[in-house]
């Protein structure tokens, strides 16, 4: 609603604050931003995204719930709003949830890097699925970050 991104649907999320897990960022996310407790949370997906304009390199880690409380609300990061998974709105969301989201909804574990052109197309993508337990267990994703820097992606 108010930064990145501005403009499009996508899901709630920020950055994870000194002391936090995944799973107590992504929860203390959904109360600020949507007004919901969520539980049950388990990592399914992790996706570096890189710029090619000075924004800072976003490692996002993935997770899904099929169970959360309270009554979602608009906030100042955004607004709320429910849609049919059969019916996703992929021409007003970012470009590569049409890559990555249908492998969520088909409960899929996976692992992607997604290179953005300036108009913040796709330029270049790399998806597979994976199975959960190679998923990164620390935040920063050392191992796999240094994997790919070995293959010569410049991280910012």
């Amino acid at each position: 609603k108010r930064i990145f991104g501005k403009g499009n649907y996508n899901v709630f999320g920020g950055k994870i604050e000194e002391g936090e897990t995944i799973i107590t960022g992504a929860q203390r996310e959904g109360q600020e931003e949507a007004n919901i407790s969520l539980e049950n949370l388990e990592k399914v997906g992790e996706i570096l995204f890189q710029f090619p304009t000075d924004e800072q390199d976003h490692l996002v880690h993935i997770l899904k719930t099929n169970r959360f409380s309270g009554v979602p609300r608009e906030s100042d990061e955004m607004t709320t709003r429910w849609f049919d998974t059969s019916s996703l709105p992929y021409d007003q969301m970012w470009a590569d949830d049409s890559y990555w989201l249908p492998l969520l909804l088909k409960g899929k574990t996976f692992r992607g890097h997604f290179i953005f052109n300036e108009a913040f197309g796709v330029a270049r993508y790399e998806l597979r699925e994976l199975p959960q337990s190679q998923l990164c267990q620390d935040p920063e994703c050392k191992s796999w970050l240094d994997e790919l820097g070995k293959k010569g992606v410049k991280l910012r």
